[in-house]
Parts: C-alpha cells; structure tokens; sequence
C-alpha cells in the first residue's frame, strides 16, 4: 500500500475505534482515491458503512474486497452483516457460508444464518442454525422463540420429525403416583389422565388430602407408597406423552431422580437462578407469569441440549419422579421446608449433593395449569435455603433473561409434533447441526453467488 494511502487507513482506523464515523469515512475514502483497490480500505470503508445502516453502499464496497482478499473471514463476515441489512438473504447466506465456524463472530454468524435461512423457508436449517447460536452463548429469547418458530412451520406443513428411539432398558415394578391435593376436581381430572397415560401398568395414586407442608406430605406418600418406581406432581398438571410409561421407565433404569425442568447449575434460591445456557425447560403452561396472562397459554422453549439433560443439580417440583432406593437413603426436609415452597429446590440439590444421578427428560410433556409466583412467603423460605445452602447461593441477584416461549398449540398432538422437532434437534451434536447449516448455505450460495 502506498505510503499516502496507508496514513489514512490509519487515520481512519483511529477515528473508527474512537467512533468517530464521519471522520473515519473522510479518512477512508481519501485513502481510497489513493488506493482504490487497497482490500483494507474497502474492508473498512464497508464497515463504516455498515455501522451508519449505509448497507447498499457497504455491500458494493465489501464485496469488492472480498474479491480483493476472498481469504479475508472478517471481510466474508461483514458482507454478510451487509446483506442481511439489506435482506438479501440468500447473498447474505453465501457470504456467511464460508465463516459459519469462524470463532470471533461465531455466535452472530450463526443466528443471522438462522434468521436468513428461515426468510427462505428453509425450516430445519434455520431452527439448526438457531440452536448452534444458543449453544455458542446466544441467551436472547427471539434466538430460542426462532427454534419453536421453525418447529411449528414444520408440523404446519405436515412434516414430522424423525422417530426417537428410547434407550431399551427399562426400570421394573410397581409405579406410585404421590399427590398431595385439597381440590376434587383437580384430583378427578388428575385421575382420569394416569389412567389414559399409564393403561396396562401396574400402578396406584396415593393421596395426601391433609399435607401440613408438601415435605411432609410427601413424606407421608412415600412411605404409604408401594411401588419401585414413584413420581411425585402437582394436581393440576396433564401429562401429554402418550408414551409417558414407556419414557419413564427407560429414563429411571438410568437416572436416580428425574424432572421436567431445572438446571445444571445452581447459584441461588430458584432453578433458574443461573439463567440460560443452564436451565432448561419445555413445559406448557396456562400462561408466561402473572403480567402475561392475556397472552394465553404458552410452552415454553429453555434449553438448547436435550431431550434429556444429565447432571442436573436442581428440579422443579411440578413432577419429580424417583427410584425407591434413593427415596429410602433421602427425605424431604419437613423440618425446615414447613409449608409449600422449596420442598423440590432442597431435595433434588440434597440429591444431587449425594452423587444421586439427576436428569431434566424434557420430552416428558406436560401441560400445567398454573405457572407459579415468587411470593413474600416464597422469599421467606428463600432465606432458609439460604442458610442451610450458602455454598449453592453464590450470586446474589438473578440473572435477567427473556424467557422464551410460543403460543401453545391448538391441540395436544400438534404440541407432541412440535416438541418431536425439538427433540430432534436438540439431540445433534454441534458438528451434526453445522453440517446441515453448511448444506442449506451452501446450496443458497451456489444458487444465488455474491454480489
């Protein structure tokens, strides 16, 4: 680069880093009079032009780099920035083609590659891309909602996922249902959906019409119980799994303790507490909370691995199910938990402190008539968890994360459908995900070249 030329890229690049963008483009483009074919130069005037929302003109200068430098990953990087402003998706997908695995800019290659693979209808690349982008640190909720997104595009379009085998062994014996309720309708309707879901199992409901506090009802249960196999969940919940016998055998002739949602990672008083790529969750629920109510019923969408997540170290008590062994060695703590909040919180951390083996099966589906409350008798029983766990409660706020979600869908089997897609993709590994993704971008980039 000639000397006059390389001052004002470093004039600019200084102006650049200060923010300083008219400045820079004067620099820039002086230096582009000088240079007009310098890669450099063209690499940072597109940027530039980039950060104004100048796309067109940042798309005609980085594409001429990239044909300048077409090594260049930062270059390949932002003329994709470039298209994708200008939603020219499939441009912006030949560019990002070349970079999907590129480490600086990995986690926002991968969400804008989802976002323009889903512009072009191209479902499963899209929902693969988005999931790569949550797996590589994306917590945003329209990241998550994107997957669903595609899930529900999908099933719409009649297509179902791939079957999922269960792992063959399954868990034998006597299956006791605990429930602690003070509600007949919600005990019937209860009832009535175990003997759907658990046809031709040997199996009983216990209960517990007169809990103190759900340890102690709990406690009660169990030992009432006469099964190898126990679940413990509230009243109000439907199971959706048609196969649900089967899942829960397979998954506790594995597991010691098993839930539908929790976290890998406790840091204080609530599963999700760590916040996201550490909790996980696909429940349904009547609504998203308490401020959300005229949105309606959702599912919610936490957790980019799956179907079942090993190394769990806290669950929620909307359904726990346990081998009677660990039930034997591990109580739950009636003493300190006296009421109706922490019962699942201290137990499931107690179990996991014990080398219990603890899973969150997110493919057990289920839908529950409630969706909870962080109450003042709730940040009572907090500081007790507090006190007796000041090792597990490290952070001292909660982190702040959108929670995804989609609108529930209209029927249980199209919400079975949805969630088959999200098992599906949640069971690739990386390198699997990233093959598809680089199949669908290429095939775009082939179709449609850059500009």
């Amino acid at each position: 680069m000639a000397t006059a030329a390389g001052e004002a890229l470093q004039e600019a690049r200084r102006a650049y880093r200060q923010r300083e963008l008219d400045k820079a483009r004067a620099q820039v483009e002086n230096g582009l009079r000088l240079g007009p074919d310098e890669p450099e130069l063209l690499h940072l005037a597109g940027c530039i032009a980039l950060d104004q929302q100048r796309f067109g003109d940042a798309r005609d200068l980085l594409a001429k780099a990239h044909r300048r430098d077409p090594q260049s990953a930062a270059i390949a990087y932002n003329l994709g920035s470039a298209c994708f402003g200008l939603q020219d998706y499939a441009a912006a997908l030949a560019a990002f083609s070349s970079v999907l695995d590129w480490a600086p800019r990995a986690q926002d290659t991968a969400f804008k590659t989802g976002c323009a693979l889903g512009s072009l209808r191209e479902w499963q690349a899209a929902a693969a891309a988005l999931l790569l982008a949550q797996r590589r640190g994306d917590t945003r909720g329209e990241t998550a909602c994107g997957v669903g997104e595609c899930a529900r595009e999908l099933v719409a379009g009649g297509q179902h996922a791939p079957r999922y085998s269960l792992p063959p062994e399954r868990a034998p014996g006597r299956i006791s249902v605990v429930v602690c309720s003070i509600a007949p309708e919600k005990l019937a309707r209860l009832r009535e959906n175990l003997d759907e879901r658990l046809a031709g199992e040997d199996w009983e409901l216990i209960h517990i019409a007169d809990a103190s506090s759900l340890c102690e009802g709990y406690n009660r249960g169990v030992a009432r119980a006469t099964g190898e196999l126990l679940v413990m969940c509230h009243d109000d919940i439907r199971i959706l799994s048609t196969d649900f016998a089967a899942k829960l055998r397979a998954y506790l002739a594995t597991y010691d303790l098993i839930g539908v949602a929790g976290t890998t990672q406790v840091s204080g008083p609530s599963w999700g507490w760590s916040g996201r790529p550490h909790t996980y969750c696909w429940v349904s629920q009547v609504f998203l909370n308490t401020q959300s109510r005229d949105k309606g019923p959702v599912t919610l969408l936490i957790g980019a691995h799956g179907p079942v997540v090993e190394g769990a170290q806290m669950l929620d008590g909307v359904f726990l199910a346990a081998r009677r062994s660990l039930l034997q060695t591990l109580n739950f703590d009636e003493a300190t938990f006296d009421r109706f909040h922490f019962y699942d919180l201290d137990f499931s951390y107690r179990a996991h402190l014990a080398g219990a083996r603890v899973a969150i099966c997110l493919d057990i589906a289920l839908f529950h008539d409630s969706a909870g409350s962080y109450n003042e008798d709730y940040w009572r029983y907090a500081d007790r968890f507090r006190s007796k766990f000041p090792q597990a409660c490290v952070a001292a706020n909660h982190v702040r994360s959108t929670i995804p979600w989609m609108p529930l869908a209209a029927s249980d089997a199209v919400v079975l459908d949805e969630l088959a897609w999200l098992r599906h993709w949640a069971s690739r590994s990386d390198a699997e995900l990233l093959g598809v993704v680089r199949a669908a971008a290429t095939g775009h980039a082939e179709a449609g070249p850059l500009p």
